[in-house]
């Protein structure tokens, strides 16, 4: 019944572009008017028993940025209180749960296990029941590294090329050095 116009489809384009551009400018300008920037950054690892041994085992590690330090250390926080409850189950998974090993390992080999001969079957078995009750234990939890937030303004400076002009006057001093 009605005709479309072709320059309704171009003008709707148009605005949607405006529209992604000034929503990226909004969200972009704030990030680049900053002076100074704080990362922090934090290891978060689970501790486990193997008979009268304990050890420590590194799980993931973390960095959040924000504008102040604060920002920075609660956004790290939100984030690391997650990876510590995956470290926690990590732990469990890995060193309390024998029947789970041992079935991760064979969904490993897939189908290539039942192509196998019997006594190369046997053999993997008994590898694989090995290696998991050599990895069983008792955990202990799960632990936070407290690492110190580093404020990044001196690379800001850097990277907008040395207001402070010392690094052109060094490239130049070398240039008549040259001469």
């Amino acid at each position: 019944m009605f005709k479309k116009f072709p320059g309704i489809n171009l003008l709707d384009n148009r605005m949607k572009t405006k529209r992604l551009f000034t929503f990226a400018l909004f969200l972009i300008l704030p990030l680049s008017l900053a002076n100074a920037e704080s990362v922090c950054g934090t290891k978060i690892s689970y501790k486990w028993k193997q008979g009268e041994s304990e050890r420590e085992e590194l799980f993931t590690t973390l960095k959040s940025k924000g504008a102040t330090e604060e920002e920075a250390k609660g956004i790290l926080k939100s984030l690391s209180e997650k990876s510590l409850k995956d470290a926690a189950n990590e732990c469990k998974s890995a060193h309390e749960n024998l029947s789970g090993c041992m079935s991760v390992r064979y969904g490993k080999l897939g189908s290539a296990y039942n192509t196998m001969a019997f006594q190369v079957r046997k053999q993997m078995d008994d590898a694989v029941k090995s290696d998991c009750e050599k990895s069983q234990g008792q955990c202990l939890g799960a632990l936070a590294s407290d690492e110190p937030c580093v404020t990044v303004e001196a690379a800001k400076n850097a990277e907008a090329g040395a207001p402070d002009g010392s690094a052109e006057g060094k490239s130049k001093d070398k240039k008549a050095a040259k001469k």
